[in-house]
């Protein structure tokens, strides 16, 4: 089982599933990754209400909730075969996939705009993995493009990354649950805008959804990396982000 963050105001639960089966292009029974053309909508939050934990729904029911998406990011790094590293023919490729999971998804009540400011939290995790890979790509490019350069900060640049989508999302909270700020929505929805298409180039594509659906390397001679650089430590690579 794996571990996802349950969003609403302040980031309270968190939620296990499995990967379902493929229904459409970045989607399948389960999840959905994140795309510019696939926004979400009511019918994507399949999860019961009635069954989500009563001090649960009545932090909910406080910061007028009216929706809540079970979003998170799995990435992983996969590695070329030994003798393909050593012949610099190939680099290792890290991929990272924002998921709304549709079981653990689920509306409180009928206002329209719940979804829509649930889309922003999503939006969020996009604009994180963008970075990510922007922040890996510059370090590798900082190192004459050298094999497994991305690796061995894979680990580092992941927990800033980690650091930065907790005080989004946490800001946004405040400002539209908590504070219910006049015009917080069209503020924030204009921002994370123009944060996405500073980082268009960035953005998830295929390779993400099949790497993330396969369960294993997409790329023949490719294995899934066991450890990461951690510090100064090698630890197991976890792929589903806290």
């Amino acid at each position: 089982m794996k571990k996802l963050g349950l969003l609403f105001a302040v980031q309270l639960l968190a939620v296990c599933s499995a990967v379902g089966q493929e229904t459409g292009p970045y989607e399948n029974t389960t999840y959905i990754v994140w795309s510019a053309d696939r926004p979400l909508s009511e019918q994507d939050f399949l999860g019961d209400s009635t069954r989500v934990a009563p001090e649960a729904m009545e932090l909910f029911r406080k910061f007028d909730l009216g929706a809540s998406a079970s979003v998170g990011i799995w990435s992983v790094v996969d590695i070329p075969d030994k003798k393909l590293i050593r012949r610099g023919e190939r680099q290792e490729h890290i991929y990272v996939v924002p998921l709304f999971e549709k079981t653990r998804s689920f509306i409180i009540n009928d206002d329209t705009l719940a979804v829509k400011l649930q889309q922003v939290v999503f939006d969020i995790y996009e604009w994180t993995s963008r970075f990510m890979r922007k922040e890996l790509q510059s370090f590798q490019d900082s190192m004459g493009g050298a094999t497994g350069s991305q690796a061995v900060v894979y680990e580092t640049i992941r927990n800033n990354c980690k650091k930065m989508r907790d005080m989004l999302v946490g800001q946004y909270s405040r400002e539209v649950y908590i504070e219910k700020q006049e015009g917080a929505y069209d503020k924030w929805r204009k921002f994370i805008d123009g944060q996405l298409e500073s980082l268009k180039e960035y953005a998830t594509g295929e390779a993400e959804w099949q790497r993330f659906l396969k369960g294993e390397p997409i790329l023949p001679d490719y294995v899934r990396v066991k450890n990461v650089i951690s510090g100064a430590q090698s630890i197991p690579q976890r792929e589903w982000w806290d």
